[in-house]
């Protein structure tokens, strides 16, 4: 009867031991396993993110291309962006439509210049295009009627700066021509008498177009050069020549919004899929946290507090010389930390693609160390990451890296774990786990580090 009893209490103890044991280990699985998963989606978050990049300016230098050729050609469009890269980021795709009709606004002009034809100027031209239009009129007679002085004049004194700023432009353009000798001639005001004759009103813009219909109704060969409507529609009215400024062709807009329609939806495609991945990612990083809180320590349980009876543990250390950190087997570490220190040292500087051959010098270091004093510890199985968390923390004695190990081969083993608290804690310990309060905390920050290494890559 006794037999059954023993035999049945053995048979209970060997299952329940053998299944905490498998728990844990699949709990490390598992951590290891949350672990790549969040490591692969953060791979596929930066790739989305690049690609957003990549998209952006490709639908940029698209756009960009666009209005250059429509502005200046498709050859002259391509040299532009190929050989001014800058542009790319510093021009400013609004302001493109001005440089379209100051193209327009010049082949217009170009028509009109070289054959004895004089050309008088409206406000609105000498507030946006003052030196561009004196440059183009350099060898050409110029009029300004009086009333385009007064207002600029009354625009110069603005409370608006950018309006103040361009008023003083057009003033210095002016007085650069006549210092030039272009010729350059400012007309009196027109009376009312004469402005009733033209059947035009007393109103600035009229008076304005009055001194130029006035030279043309005497037989002089005379452009009214405006980019107002309201004044070219008068203009046109009176009889009055104007230099007819033609809009750009609408088929370079339709193309353009076709693919400003197309750009937005490829962008809000891949807003979704870096989206959606920054999701799964934030996902995977709080699956990771979860396996490890599910952890259950299988002699203390989770959030077991760390046993505080470290002195027996080390009075049991001094007394067994086979012990990694029986006190005169110190010496013996001293070579191997200091050269696997310099190593780990130089490995600080690498890719991670070019350490493997320092790492295997680690290896090289810890074999006959751990052949005598953890045999069933295999150093050709141990990734390079393990190798080097080992030297992360054994720079200062390469012992406290060994016991590291040694906890690493049974991670369900808290004995062991205690036995490395104990030896932190102790006087040639370095109190690395001392703000940890549980066993629980110290495998939080030991089982991620010992499987992707000491570097942040």
């Amino acid at each position: 009867m006794k037999k059954r009893w023993i035999t049945s209490l053995l048979l209970l103890t060997g299952l329940f031991t053998w299944n905490v044991t498998a728990f844990a280990s699949e709990n490390v699985i598992q951590i290891i396993e949350a672990q790549h998963d969040k490591s692969a989606l953060f791979i596929r978050l930066f790739i989305s993110l690049v690609a957003l990049v990549l998209y952006i300016g490709t639908c940029r230098t698209a756009l960009l291309f666009l209005h250059y050729k429509e502005i200046f050609g498709a050859k002259d469009a391509l040299a532009r962006i190929l050989f001014n890269s800058r542009s790319l980021s510093t021009t400013n795709v609004r302001n493109l439509k001005q440089s379209a009709f100051l193209q327009q606004y010049k082949k217009a002009l170009a028509e009109k210049t070289g054959q004895g034809n004089a050309f008088g100027l409206d406000t609105n031209i000498l507030m946006h295009y003052p030196a561009e239009t004196f440059e183009i009129l350099k060898n050409e007679a110029i009029v300004l009627s009086r009333e385009v002085q007064k207002e600029l004049d009354g625009l110069k004194n603005s409370t608006d700066k950018e309006t103040s700023a361009n008023a003083r432009r057009a003033f210095k353009a002016i007085e650069d021509a006549q210092r030039q000798g272009q010729s350059l001639t400012i007309l009196p005001s027109v009376d009312y008498k004469t402005i009733t004759q033209l059947k035009l009103t007393d109103t600035m813009d009229d008076r304005i177009l009055a001194a130029y219909l006035q030279l043309h109704k005497q037989g002089k060969a005379i452009y009214f050069l405006t980019n107002d409507r309201g004044a070219k529609i008068t203009a046109r009215n009176a009889g009055m020549p104007i230099v007819e400024i033609e809009p750009s062709a609408k088929q370079g807009k339709k193309s353009g919004t076709g693919i400003m329609i197309t750009g937005v939806i490829g962008f809000i495609l891949l807003v979704g899929l870096v989206g959606y991945n920054a999701f799964s990612f934030f996902q995977a990083n709080q699956a990771v946290k979860q396996h490890f809180y599910n952890t259950v320590s299988p002699s203390f349980g989770k959030g077991t507090e760390m046993t505080n009876n470290y002195a027996e543990i080390i009075e049991r250390i001094n007394e067994d010389p086979e012990h990694i950190y029986f006190p005169e087997n110190a010496e013996q570490f001293i070579e191997p930390t200091k050269e696997g220190r310099a190593i780990y040292q130089s490995l600080q500087a690498l890719e991670w693609t070019e350490r493997k051959p320092l790492t295997d010098q680690l290896r090289e270091i810890l074999k006959p160390l751990t052949d005598k004093y953890y045999p069933e510890i295999n150093l050709v199985q141990l990734s390079d990451e393990t190798i080097q968390t080992v030297f992360f923390f054994g720079q200062s004695d390469l012992r406290f890296g060994l016991a590291v190990l040694n906890w690493r081969e049974d991670v369900s083993n808290d004995s062991a774990l205690i036995e490395l608290l104990a030896i932190d804690a102790s006087d040639v310990g370095f109190k690395v786990f001392e703000s940890n309060s549980t066993l629980d905390e110290v495998k939080f920050e030991l089982i991620p580090l010992l499987n992707r290494g000491p570097f942040e890559e």
